[in-house]
């Protein structure tokens, strides 16, 4: 998780938060992400990810060594349960790794609802990003 408004000042509390929920695609596009919401809403800003090459939505993932727990099951939501409201906007990214495990549609879609609601629990306005067809069939050639 990245808590930018510590970084930017400790003295003003943050008046918007981002989540970020993702896979590879979110890792090497946080930055970005975060910029174009200081960009948008200013600073400073309450960043919390769940993020990282290979995670899945719902298992313990492992790459190049390193495990990550699922974006469901992740302490990320326990954090945002316990810090102060604010007016909350997520984006949900990289769906896409759970079909390359094997994994059920029924089974990410459990996943993911349980991320969704989680989010409306908290206000958010949420983007949920599409699934990326042509590579999905670009792999299977």
């Amino acid at each position: 998780m990245v808590n930018s408004a510590a970084a930017h000042d400790a003295a003003a509390p943050p008046a918007r938060r981002l989540v970020l929920l993702g896979a590879s695609n979110l890792a090497r596009g946080v930055v970005s992400a975060v910029d174009a919401a200081r960009a948008v809403w200013g600073e400073p800003l309450d960043v919390m990810a769940a993020l990282g090459h290979g995670r899945s939505y719902g298992r313990k993932s492992c790459v190049l060594g390193r495990s990550l727990t699922g974006v469901a099951q992740c302490a990320l939501w326990d954090e945002l349960a316990a810090r102060p409201r604010l007016p909350t906007a997520a984006v949900v990214t990289d769906v896409g790794n759970d079909i390359l495990y094997g994994v059920s549609n029924k089974k990410i879609l459990d996943w993911v609802a349980r991320c969704l609601s989680r989010l409306a629990s908290a206000d958010a306005r949420v983007v949920l990003t599409g699934l990326p067809i042509a590579s999905l069939a670009a792999l299977q050639r």
